[in-house]
């Protein structure tokens, strides 16, 4: 690959096309066989090719580099057609683009592979739904499902995004105050894309698990043993995340799920992975 590129600047830097020549080079995969330290220096010289290029890659480091603008992502349907979707010009403000490119497409660019997005508020609720999914026997990345947290880039870009990109996705949302105004953001998005909004009936997912039978792992996490007062879900949980936090709650809530005694899958959890799998299915195996 290297030594197609350099010899393709040599020749072109000998004899410069006329100017009604538009030579298009189609570039299948540049980053096959490579270390992934050498990826961005192949996609360096890919971009000072002079002429239109089209490449088709499988690296999320090369999507990284790429400019959003030249993006085209491919679908093959279940009739064998493949569909091209891609972010219209100006349909995205210089801000949301921002935000998409460092906490999507720089640190998780494997994301614009995937099927389906279930889009969460932050790192408590992405452990948790992939613990639960793992509870249930399912790898959610090998369906082609990605749990996305938007806490950081904004929901809004990220809805926008899968919507222009053909990426179907299902927001799972508190049932407070702040998830209620999520709702509001996301549901014209869902109405107009390919988007689905679901509200827990309890008051966020920590009053989930301990309504489902997991108040134990929060008694244990608060060291709270036998009999107190002070045994209701408003107070022994808040010690617990002050001694434990969110995310390390959410990994032994994990544990307790798969244990051999286990309540299982809380019901409104395990229909956001039924219905994220049926989706990524639907699309083709």
């Amino acid at each position: 690959m290297l030594a197609f590129v350099s010899a393709f600047l040599r020749a072109s830097g000998v004899q410069a096309f006329e100017s009604d020549v538009h030579p298009l080079v189609a570039i299948q995969e540049p980053e096959a066989n490579l270390h992934p330290l050498m990826v961005s220096a192949v996609w360096d010289l890919v971009q000072r090719l002079p002429t239109q290029k089209l490449v088709t890659t499988n690296s999320a480091d090369l999507l990284a580099a790429a400019s959003i603008d030249g993006l085209r992502r491919l679908v093959r349907d279940t009739d064998g057609r493949v569909q091209v979707f891609m972010v219209p010009n100006d349909q995205m403000s210089l801000d949301d683009l921002r935000k998409v490119a460092y906490h999507l497409r720089v640190r998780r660019g494997t994301a614009l592979f995937m099927r389906v997005w279930i889009l969460v508020e932050g790192e408590s609720e992405f452990w948790l739904l992939s613990e639960a999914a793992r509870a249930m026997d399912i790898d959610l990345r090998q369906e082609g499902i990605d749990c996305l947290e938007f806490a950081q880039s904004g929901l809004i870009p990220l809805a926008t995004l899968a919507n222009h990109l053909g990426i179907e996705w299902q927001m799972l949302t508190d049932g407070d105050r702040a998830g209620e105004q999520y709702r509001q953001q996301a549901e014209p998005l869902a109405q107009a894309g390919l988007g689905r909004v679901a509200v827990l009936r309890d008051h966020d997912l920590e009053h989930l698990m301990w309504n489902h039978g997991y108040a134990g792992v929060y008694r244990q996490a608060a060291g709270i043993t036998g009999k107190s007062r002070r045994d209701k879900a408003h107070d022994v949980i808040p010690i617990a995340i002050k001694m434990h936090s969110k995310p390390r709650l959410a990994l032994m809530l994990g544990d307790a799920m798969r244990a051999s005694n286990s309540p299982g899958v809380p019901k409104p959890l395990a229909e956001i992975i039924e219905y994220a799998v049926a989706r990524a299915r639907a699309h083709g195996p």
